[in-house]
């Protein structure tokens, strides 16, 4: 019967030494030490301390379980013992070849392949559909000069029509990809190149039947030219009149809108410099042009905002009761009154004493959402002097 016994040597470190039916010494077992101690590594080797492999206690983080990794002498993973239990509630512990995956091993796997396929949609293949077509377009021409054929022409046209029509129907570009990305910002000239090399490469494969059609029409030659001309422009540059820019690429008819940012004051000297240093221009001609300045500039808020700020609070529970309490221009916190189109809000704006006075309302469909700012005209000037706070 073979065995085993703990050896702790005056020099060196312990060991495990085993022995066979004969009692004759067989192998050893050391304990991998690390920087900081035990690396819960077993290592194991002949009496003649060759190495013949190692063995490894590892723990699912999910599961709590432990099971044994064996490794062969160059470090692979050869075979794992698991304990399991019988039908009959006994325990066995069971070798198995190869490698046993934790639950954390395998969740870590699914993440990366995710993050590939997302990078190779989002990143590699409008770059790949650019690549080849442009790749397969330069080659065709090539072909037409030495061997003066337009055969070849049909792969760059098939390419960019593919990427057109997924860009068109969105088959992945108008749903995996973020809006605001960078590489969003490419699709749409991607598309715009892809297109002309799908309508030049279809002019070189159908140039001989043009030729033949104009001249059935009775088209003279300088006539078919310009037709042509006309015609291959045409072809161009219709599809950006035609296929909206849906991916972030900015234009200059974009409205860019600034989050609000809060401002925080040292003492009432700094917040006397700020006004001074930040004078706005005229804004208040109509109270819709001072309301679209006012709703997302946190400075400008304060700057027409009367101090101190009424804000009434309705305490539910207590029969509709109101709280009001005034706020210095210290305690001032940005607001934000920028209109989105969320389906359970609405916004309304009301003006009343010969538009000297106006009232924003802000509620919600069945959210409790409940908010209406006044304002007031002073001295030429719209000033925010009141919030009712009605949510519940």
């Amino acid at each position: 019967m073979s065995y085993s016994e703990r050896k702790k040597p005056i020099f060196g470190r312990p060991y495990t030494q085993h022995y066979n039916d004969q009692g004759k010494k067989v192998g050893k077992t050391f304990e991998e030490q690390g920087v900081f101690g035990p690396t819960g590594r077993s290592i194991h080797t002949t009496q003649d301390n060759e190495k013949i492999g190692s063995t490894k206690r590892i723990e699912d983080a999910f599961t709590g379980k432990n099971f044994q990794q064996h490794y062969d002498k160059d470090g692979k993973p050869s075979s794992y013992t698991v304990t399991e239990e019988t039908i009959w509630g006994k325990l066995r512990r069971v070798t198995k070849p190869g490698r046993k995956l934790t639950t954390q091993e395998i969740l870590g796997r699914i993440l990366a392949l995710a993050l590939f396929v997302y990078g190779v949609v989002t990143f590699v293949l409008p770059v790949v559909f650019a690549l080849l077509a442009t790749g397969f377009f330069i080659y065709a021409l090539w072909e037409k000069k030495t061997e003066n054929t337009t055969r070849q022409f049909k792969w760059p046209a098939i390419i960019s029509l593919v990427y057109s029509f997924d860009y068109i129907v969105g088959v992945y570009s108008a749903y995996l990809v973020e809006q605001e990305s960078f590489m969003a910002s490419w699709l749409y000239p991607v598309l715009g190149l892809n297109y002309a090399i799908a309508i030049v490469s279809a002019f070189f494969l159908f140039e001989d039947r043009w030729s033949d059609f104009l001249l059935n029409q009775n088209i003279q030659e300088p006539t078919a030219i310009y037709l042509t001309k006309g015609f291959a422009f045409v072809l161009l540059f219709m599809p950006f009149f035609l296929v909206e820019n849906r991916h972030g690429l900015q234009t200059s008819s974009d409205k860019i809108q600034i989050p609000p940012v809060e401002i925080a004051f040292s003492n009432e000297d700094s917040i006397l410099k700020f006004i001074e240093n930040n004078e706005n221009v005229e804004l208040d001609g109509d109270f819709a042009t001072f309301l679209e300045h006012f709703a997302g500039q946190s400075d400008f808020q304060y700057q027409r905002t009367r101090f101190p700020f009424k804000v009434r609070w309705l305490i539910a529970g207590e029969g509709g009761r109101d709280s009001t309490f005034y706020q210095d221009s210290t305690q001032f916190f940005p607001l934000d009154l920028v209109p989105r189109q969320y389906y359970n809000i609405d916004y309304s704006t009301e003006l009343s004493d010969g538009g000297q006075k106006a009232l924003v309302k802000i509620w919600g469909k069945e959210n409790g959402i409940n908010l209406e700012y006044y304002f007031e005209k002073e001295n030429g000037k719209w000033f925010l002097i009141e919030l009712y706070n009605a949510s519940v």
